[in-house]
């Protein structure tokens, strides 16, 4: 069977549970816009056992209804934030204390506002993995540090104050308040 096919025995499935008349048409129609949508059978029935935790109509879901229930095949904030917390460990290894600048360039912006925060690429360098500094402690701080900056970022009110920020450090002597209205 093709992706055709199931798509066909998928929505006569629901359509058939939703108490709904065998239409030709219609099912043609769901198939369609599913194919439109790029919705595989396992996205849809996956969606569908979401939807139905919800649903109160009693009818049958359009597939554009559905595709709101699809995980997103972007990242989330988590699995960016994760990443960010995991390069910092493997770029001390690459990198080593003498490459800073390419540790930068090969790290997100939030996990490189981290290590500021920590003292410096250097102090990474020499203290992680000791008493003072333990790797899971690191990447843990790390993760959540990251994660809240993403979510920050999300805001426009963050976006505004980032803005400022850049240009306060590109020119050090201006006034805050001035960059931050405009």
């Amino acid at each position: 069977m093709d992706q055709s096919d199931n798509l066909k025995v998928f929505w006569a499935n629901v359509m058939a549970s939703y108490g709904e008349p065998k239409n030709i048409t219609r099912l043609e129609m769901l198939v369609k816009a599913s194919k439109n949508l790029g919705l595989s059978e396992d996205d849809l029935s996956a969606a569908l056992e979401k939807y139905q935790l919800e649903d109160t109509t009693g009818r049958v879901p359009m597939p554009a209804k559905l595709a709101s229930y699809v995980k997103s095949k972007e990242p989330s904030t988590e699995e960016l934030a994760k990443k960010d917390a995991d390069d910092i460990p493997m770029l001390v290894r690459q990198c080593g204390w003498t490459d800073g600048q390419s540790a930068k360039e090969q790290m997100s912006y939030h996990a490189w506002n981290f290590v500021m925060a920590q003292g410096g690429w250097q102090h990474i360098c020499e203290n992680l993995g000791t008493e003072y500094m333990p790797i899971g402690v690191f990447v843990s701080q790390a993760y959540e540090s990251c994660k809240a900056s993403r979510l920050r970022e999300k805001t426009k009110l963050h976006n505004i104050e980032i803005e400022a920020r850049k240009r306060l450090i590109q020119n050090p002597k201006a006034d805050i308040q001035a960059l931050i209205k405009g």
